[in-house]
């Protein structure tokens, strides 16, 4: 990633998401109206934007997520307006946050077969074991929406990659969110579906290899959620979905 120069032409800033760095000292906003991540440096109660940032491959990062490993962390970006995703080691130094761009791809290299995960991203979650990352697009364009298991992963020269596993249907179309339990294993995937059959659906999840059981052990119907008054032609579903 490179030092971001001065955005001409027709765009614009558009910030999307703000996640806050491992050191809990940088928060990082992802901006894809210009391509760009911008980082605050909170040091001292400062909150000055010590850097902006280009993301490679004009990506229009839509959400990110922080993966630790080995001693390092790095940052996980996924697309808003296509399905490519980044992973960048974070480096520090006195007084800034650098991003070294280790591994790229397209979704759809990634996957083996298949159309699921073609469609820019909706959102992100990484587990807390920082390997299993679940990824979600909303207009797949298919009769259910799916979800993108992948893996962080390292080789013997300790080189980081993001590799696909595999998709799952979220029983409803469009889906908005995705949380995990707040169990020390994480057993549970939840889902929130704007459109289709099931609004809320909650799927067990193997701590082991952080694959997702295709068959919800519980769903909540979209038409008990809907707001009344609404169209049915509206869309209509939840939004947000957590376990407190």
């Amino acid at each position: 990633m490179q030092p971001a120069k001065l955005i001409s032409g027709t765009s614009y800033p558009v910030p999307s998401q703000t996640v806050l760095d491992p050191t809990g000292r940088y928060f990082i906003i992802a901006n894809p109206g210009n391509n760009s991540l911008a980082i605050i440096d909170t040091k001292d109660d400062r909150y000055e934007i010590s850097g902006i940032v280009v993301i490679p491959e004009k990506i229009s990062p839509g959400a990110m997520a922080c993966i630790t490993s080995g001693g390092s962390h790095y940052l996980i970006i996924v697309g808003q307006i296509n399905t490519a995703i980044v992973l960048a080691r974070m480096d520090y130094t006195d007084k800034l946050l650098k991003f070294t761009t280790v591994h790229t791809g397209q979704a759809r290299k990634m996957e083996d077969g298949g159309q699921h995960a073609t469609m820019p991203f909706a959102g992100l979650v990484v587990a807390s074991n920082q390997r299993d990352i679940y990824i979600w697009n909303r207009f797949s364009g298919d009769l259910s929406g799916h979800i993108g298991h992948f893996t962080f992963n390292q080789d013997a020269n300790r080189r980081a990659h993001i590799r696909f596993v595999e998709n799952i249907p979220t029983g409803g179309i469009q889906p908005r969110m995705l949380s995990l339990s707040s169990d020390n294993n994480q057993e549970f995937a939840i889902v929130a579906n704007e459109t289709g059959d099931a609004g809320i659906a909650a799927f067990r999840r193997d701590p082991t290899t952080g694959r997702l059981d295709p068959n919800p052990v519980a769903t909540i119907p979209n038409h008990l959620l809907v707001a009344w008054g609404v169209s049915e032609n509206e869309i209509r579903g939840p939004q947000f979905v957590r376990e407190l």
